[in-house]
């Protein structure tokens, strides 16, 4: 009798203890970590939000290897090289950008003005026009419409990103964001630089960073492959564009040629 009675309460105690660590495992449960968000959802999110913008303010900054171009008719001898080094611009869909772009011509950095209105292109700079207003193709073959177009723009050059990965959350200039890892086809980032990329072959590495708050695009790095006839120790051309200021109200509209100081 004895004997029963302990194994009874030996039962107790276990059915107890069961559900004491049944309890603990329910409270371990509620802190398991939330699982990353899914890096392709991430960023259908964002080129949804992109491609939607009535506005955004593009910058675009490169390092490494120069990026040599060629602006409009402008004849200067071969032995003075133009090269592309900054450009901020305002965007207003569809086809409307306003953008200060400084170009290196041989050790000195001109500040160029572009107005782009549609397929129209009119800059101004000190050292190119002196300091007046010229309907001159800045960049070549170039419209504000490109930018978002929907077979060349870059929402759809973002679409077409190969192996994304999410590398994790982090700071960028003290602002939380995604960071997204990828590859694309380099004839695919046109758009992404103003169509001033020198190449259309291969594969180009890039990095996408999106504002935790808001899913919006902020920064696109991208890294090409130096070219075949690049020096031993150049470092390749790195790419940085941001994007910022969605959705403001912007009027853009052509240069007054009589008021060579910019006033409208």
């Amino acid at each position: 009798m004895r004997l029963s009675h302990r194994l009874a309460s030996l039962a107790v105690a276990l059915v107890a203890l069961a559900v004491a660590l049944g309890a603990c495992n329910g409270s371990g449960n509620e802190n398991t970590p939330t699982p990353p968000p899914d890096p392709h959802a991430l960023l259908t999110d964002a080129i949804d939000k992109l491609a939607s913008a009535s506005s955004f303010v593009i910058e675009i900054s490169v390092s490494g290897l120069p990026v040599k171009i060629k602006v409009g008719d402008i004849t200067l001898p071969e032995e003075i090289p133009v090269y592309f080094e900054y450009a901020r611009g305002t965007f207003v869909a569809p086809d409307r950008l306003q953008a200060a772009i400084d170009i290196k011509v041989a050790d000195a950095v001109a500040r160029t003005e572009l107005v782009a209105l549609g397929n129209d292109q009119y800059m101004r700079s000190d050292l190119l026009t002196q300091g007046n207003w010229v309907q001159e193709e800045v960049i070549d073959g170039f419209s504000p419409a490109d930018l978002l177009a929907p077979e060349t723009g870059i929402p759809s050059a973002l679409a077409r990103v190969r192996n994304l990965e999410l590398v994790g959350r982090t700071d960028l200039d003290g602002v939380p964001v995604h960071h997204l890892a990828g590859t694309i086809d380099a004839q695919d980032v046109y758009s992404l630089t103003f169509g001033l990329i020198g190449i259309r072959d291969g594969e180009v590495n890039l990095d996408i960073y999106l504002l935790t708050d808001g899913n919006w695009v902020e920064q696109i790095v991208m890294e090409e492959p130096l070219p075949a006839e690049a020096e031993e120790g150049a470092e390749p051309t790195r790419w940085q564009i941001n994007v910022l200021d969605y959705n403001q109200e912007i009027t853009i509209t052509a240069p007054e040629f009589g008021d060579q100081d910019g006033n409208e």
